[in-house]
């Protein structure tokens, strides 16, 4: 018999780091000679020892000194410092975009085999739709690809309360009754479950990109969590369209529309604006281009600058534009130009006249992708099939078959198990995901398979 441990049910919601604190305050307070022994995150029973201490003291002076700085491996300094030291393995985080997750496939290619290895630590995609879970499974197969420098990844986070959730996706949700398994989940007991001591790299042939037709649309938006004021605010387009916007001060209380005229189109304009940065950690966000729709693109001012580009309702940075600061002081201003081109493609970002953030967006988005490993202990191949495009399409996996010496009598029986869905949209947040895997035989002996509209699928070829 299964039973409920039903003191669950007797936990307050809220029940945190400082609420326990004060219960152990007070406890102690009124029982001074109970020893207690504390096990919560974070508590330490004995003083840090000196040597730590004093790598601390010296790692915190280094970094706050531009020529000891250590930064990301972008710039390059951070990863030099590790290879210098000798550090084995990095922990890096990743939540993106499906766009970014596809359009960076290649992202372990280019990673130096003679640095450190790779824990990628924390990743994910942002949202629990369908389109979010075929991205995952895209960049997994490249992961695993790439197994001798990512030794190690983690979906993070693991588990969500309904009503209780801080971030975007979670792997698992659940309440008192239930548990609700996103398309996120899927995809991670998927590979779980068709584990691999080699891969090996695949090249496909015919149409594997989806190119977006983006918008002509230009309106106007302020959202993000900072307070800042908007002066000077005007609006040009590429053939001389220029239109003076309200001053705008912002509480950190948007999305704040901006009365740009009603069916106003460019494919290029310029965006001016005298910015009074006062407070907030995660600065504000000027959104441009077709703002109500699912593509369009971002500037963000504050903690840092960058320009992004929001596809599917999802945005990343353009690589290169992303620039860190130190905290803003209360009445910071700046001058800012925005110069959007080719229907948001295109980025340039001024402060104060200087050009500090330049992007562009790959047209291109691979969405088919085609991975091969094997399970020799088992004696099991898998061909792994991305299909994240709206029609279904015929795999050639003749060649791919051959090279790994696939007997026929393997190839007429083969398991395929298949993650897909009508919508690539579908999928919401804490529930269920509309669909899930499906397991049936198919018939390889001509070498093709059949992969369906948007879907995922695991080919376990044995023998």
């Amino acid at each position: 018999m299964a039973k409920l441990n039903e003191n669950f049910f007797n936990l307050k919601k809220n029940y945190l780091f400082i609420d326990i604190g004060k219960r152990v305050k007070a406890y102690t307070a009124a029982h001074p000679e109970a020893k207690l022994i504390r096990m919560g995150i974070g508590d330490v029973t004995q003083p840090l020892a000196p040597v730590v201490v004093d790598a601390m003291v010296k790692a915190s002076k280094e970094m706050g000194v531009k020529e000891t700085f250590r930064g990301y491996e972008d710039s390059g300094a951070g990863y030099d410092f590790l290879r210098e030291a000798g550090i084995p393995i990095v922990d890096e985080h990743s939540y993106q975009s499906s766009s970014w997750w596809f359009h960076n496939l290649d992202h372990y290619d280019h990673t130096d085999r003679k640095g450190p290895k790779v824990y990628l630590g924390e990743y994910g995609s942002w949202d629990t739709q369908l389109i979010n879970g075929l991205s995952e499974a895209a960049f997994m197969g490249r992961m695993e690809l790439n197994g001798d420098v990512v030794h190690m990844a983690s979906y993070a986070p693991l588990f969500a309360k309904n009503g209780h959730t801080s971030w975007n996706p979670d792997l698992i949700y659940f309440d008192n009754e239930n548990v609700y398994r996103p398309y996120s989940y899927w995809v991670q007991q998927m590979y779980a479950t068709t584990t691999a001591d080699t891969a090996w790299p695949v090249s496909l042939d015919g149409p594997t990109t989806l190119r977006r037709d983006l918008p002509n649309t230009v309106s106007l938006k302020i959202d993000g969590g900072a307070h800042a004021d908007f002066a000077d605010f005007s609006l040009e387009t590429a053939d001389g369209t220029h239109i003076d916007l309200p001053d705008v001060s912002y509480q950190g209380n948007g999305p704040v529309s901006l009365p740009v005229p009603e069916g106003l189109a460019a494919d290029s304009y310029t965006i001016r604006a005298k910015v009074t940065y006062y407070e907030g950690m995660w600065g504000v966000r000027i959104a441009s281009g077709d703002v109500n729709g699912k593509n369009y693109n971002g500037t963000s001012l504050g903690r840092g600058f960058s320009v992004q580009v929001v596809r599917e309702g999802t945005g990343y940075a353009l690589a290169g534009t992303e620039t860190s600061m130190d905290a803003v002081r209360p009445g910071t201003t700046w001058d800012v130009r925005i110069e959007i081109g080719n229907r948001g493609e295109q980025m340039r970002l001024y402060i104060d006249g200087a050009l500090v953030a330049d992007g562009h967006e790959t047209p291109d988005e691979p969405r088919r992708t085609v991975t091969v490993s094997r399970d020799s202990t088992a004696g099991v191949t898998y061909l792994r099939v991305v299909n994240a495009l709206p029609e279904s399409v015929d795999v050639d996996l003749a060649q791919v078959l051959a090279a790994l010496n696939v007997p026929d009598s393997a190839k007429a029986v083969v398991e395929a198990t298949v993650l897909t869905g009508n919508d690539p949209y579908a999928g919401i947040r804490g529930e269920e995901s509309p669909t899930c895997p499906t397991s049936h035989e198919v018939n390889l002996a001509d070498g093709t398979y059949t992969a369906p509209a948007w879907s995922f699928t695991t080919l376990a070829v044995r023998g």
